[in-house]
């Protein structure tokens, strides 16, 4: 990964006049395997790499899944290093969840309790609810049974 987060260039236009003139409103979520060092899938790892080298959508994110990539990144200091350079770059736009948000992040990791759903999936999903986004990129399984609203299905943009 380290390699990657120092060759990817940041965005080049402000997410919102990107989306309004191309109509693309992709998430960015990376998550998905128990150990970076042995992924339950061995291609895993590359196949992240190999997206995030030829995605040119705009990457859109929340802190809990930031959280979260840092943590499967915590098997190399320098990579979580690059990781931070590469977010401070700006290669993903980070949306802030605040204490207002909770109750829908309550009611949200209620209803797939069976799953579970964990924080980073429930920042996600209210994300896409409150931006009217449909399309991830991930290789969580749980993201084909999450509806946007209970309703709308996500559009997955498969890593791997």
């Amino acid at each position: 990964f380290r390699q990657i987060f120092k060759e990817q260039p940041t965005l080049t236009s402000p997410l919102g006049e990107f989306c309004s003139h191309n109509g693309y409103r992709p998430v960015f979520f990376l998550k998905g395997w128990k150990n970076p060092a042995k992924p339950d899938n061995p291609s895993l790892i590359q196949d992240s790499v190999n997206f995030i080298k030829a995605n040119k959508l705009p990457l859109i994110t929340t802190l809990a899944s930031v959280t979260e990539a840092l943590h499967l990144l915590d098997f190399n200091r320098n990579a979580q290093i690059d990781f931070l350079e590469w977010v401070h770059r700006g290669a993903v736009e980070i949306h802030n969840i605040g204490n207002n948000d909770f109750g829908r992040l309550k009611e949200l990791t209620e209803k797939y309790r069976d799953l579970p759903m964990d924080f980073a999936d429930s920042c996600l999903v209210y994300m896409a609810e409150k931006l009217n986004i449909n399309t991830i990129a991930t290789i969580d399984r749980d993201f084909t049974i999450y509806r946007i609203q209970g309703r709308r299905k996500f559009k997955n943009q498969r890593i791997g």
